[in-house]
């Protein structure tokens, strides 16, 4: 049996803690968000880590990919932000009015409308329906 081998993936500080991992659907990229807010990029094609600049303020609690590589993370200084698997943003930060529980893309894409769409759990109470514009 092959011997197992770990790598070390650094946060933006040392004293920062991760709250959120996921792996791309379509790339072969790992997100990993952090107490302090930040998100780090990991290509484990390159093994490389891919630099960003600081997506929140505070605490990261989800996110999710979408089918075009594209990562929606939430915080909770209550913002969305828009990632692709670069690492870039590619929308201006979003403000919710609540804590956001929960945040999916749409699995489904209508091809004469290129934009793509999600759904949010505000506060517990409502469902938010965000459609990012170019």
């Amino acid at each position: 049996m092959g011997a197992r081998k770990f790598q070390d993936i650094e946060l933006a500080s040392n004293k920062d803690k991760a709250t959120y991992i996921s792996w791309s659907k379509t790339h072969p990229v790992l997100a990993i968000g952090s107490e302090k807010g930040s998100i780090v990029f990991f290509n484990r094609k390159t093994q490389r880590r891919i630099p960003t600049i600081s997506k929140h303020g505070k605490r990261v609690r989800g996110g999710d990919w979408s089918r075009d590589g594209n990562l929606i993370s939430s915080s909770e200084d209550k913002i969305l932000t828009v990632s692709n698997n670069q690492g870039d943003s590619l929308y201006e930060s979003f403000i919710c009015k609540g804590d956001i529980v929960d945040i999916k893309w749409c699995p489904f894409r209508d091809p004469n409308k290129p934009k793509r769409v999600c759904a949010a759990i505000i506060g517990g109470k409502q469902m938010f329906y965000l459609k990012p514009e170019d």
